[in-house]
């Protein structure tokens, strides 16, 4: 409503201006007001509620929740749709892989399980689908000899999982943590001297390589370490747990149908650049997938959006099919560039449309 009261104002400002030049202020006043009136009818917000009142019933119909009327008028101006993966295209439900790389001698995928689920909290319920996919695959009852000290929880900023544990049979302590590979790999160069051994180097290079290998084929890993008994500061790569979180049977003709509207899809998702890519192509998105080192982030000091944010960022991110490994901030920038980018074309329209009909009158 508020759309089509702005544009009759204009439109009659408009002819007000050219009757002006030709006839008399009055003549020109008189016959824009009843312009005007005629334009926006007196039970325009009666008749819009109604019709929006019965539309969300036609949605209901189609499993559809409207908790707001306006929500309907938003959805038909949608251009663009920015989606997660994990939880929204994909199932979230992981399905545990046999296939389990090792890095260090004794280990297998039971006691990687094993040191997966006392990085949880696993005398609670599962918190999450990795915590769901963990607790659910190891033997609690082989944790009883197990304390929880202190946890940390998820931080999707942080993207790991840390506890420390008191073995009560040995009384020795240890930490456990488990996360995306990239940041347990930090763990491991963070090990001061061990950081330069070309041992270290090598093992980081063989997880690099079985990470892209996998990655390639759509599969997710979840990297298990845990510290050395005498040294809690010493973490040890143990291997990967692998697993896959398939897309729901519906997500494809969502998208398909969202096209054929004219609504612009795209995914954004922490996950691992090859996956988001293998994803994206099972969904027929595009294999345009940007890494986050290309986006842009809030400034460091004042914690804003930078300026001209849509002016500089505004054609790449638009031309993208998907944004993978990011964090919640270039989600929000993200959001607001394109948000930017859509109001420039507005007021671009804006101004054509004025000088258009300038020129036919």
């Amino acid at each position: 409503m508020i759309v089509l009261v702005l544009i009759s104002i204009v439109l009659c400002s408009v002819v007000y201006i050219h009757l002006a030049h030709i006839t008399s202020m009055v003549e020109a006043l008189s016959f824009t007001v009843v312009l005007m009136v005629a334009s926006i009818p007196l039970a325009v917000e009666i008749v819009t509620t109604t019709t929006l009142a019965l539309g969300s019933k036609e949605l209901s119909k189609h499993g559809a929740i409207v908790t707001r009327l306006s929500a309907i008028e938003d959805m038909a101006g949608m251009a663009i749709l920015c989606s997660d993966k994990t939880g929204t295209m994909t199932l979230n439900k992981m399905q545990l892989q046999l296939e389990t790389p090792i890095y260090h001698p004794g280990e297998n995928q039971y006691s990687l399980l094993r040191y997966a689920a006392l990085a949880a909290k696993w005398k609670e319920p599962p918190k999450d689908a990795l915590d769901t996919l963990t607790l659910n695959a190891v033997d609690l009852e082989s944790l009883k000899n197990m304390e929880l000290l202190e946890h940390i929880p998820f931080d999707p900023i942080v993207k790991r999982t840390e506890s420390t544990i008191r073995d009560k049979n040995s009384g020795l302590i240890f930490k456990s943590s488990k996360g995306a590979p990239h940041v347990i790999i930090n763990l491991i160069n963070s090990n001061g001297s061990n950081s330069n051994s070309s041992s270290n180097s090598n093992l980081i290079e063989n997880i690099e390589k079985d990470i892209t290998s996998l990655s390639e084929r759509g599969i997710r890993c979840l990297a298990v370490a845990r510290t050395k008994e005498n040294n809690i500061e010493e973490w040890i790569f143990l291997g990967l747990l692998t697993f896959l979180d398939p897309p729901r049977s519906d997500t494809m003709r969502t998208i398909q149908d969202a096209k054929m509207y004219g609504v612009a899809v795209k995914m954004i998702t922490g996950d691992h650049l090859l996956i988001a890519k293998e994803t994206s192509k099972r969904l027929m998105l595009g294999c345009d997938i940007m890494s986050p080192e290309l986006l842009p982030s809030l400034d460091s000091e004042t914690h804003q959006k930078p300026k001209n944010l849509s002016a500089q960022y505004g054609e790449m991110i638009l031309s993208a099919d998907g944004f993978a490994e990011v964090f919640p901030e270039h989600k929000y920038l993200i959001v607001e560039c394109l948000r930017g980018i859509v109001y420039m074309y507005l007021f671009h329209d804006c101004v054509m449309m004025y000088y258009v009909l300038r020129y036919v009158m």
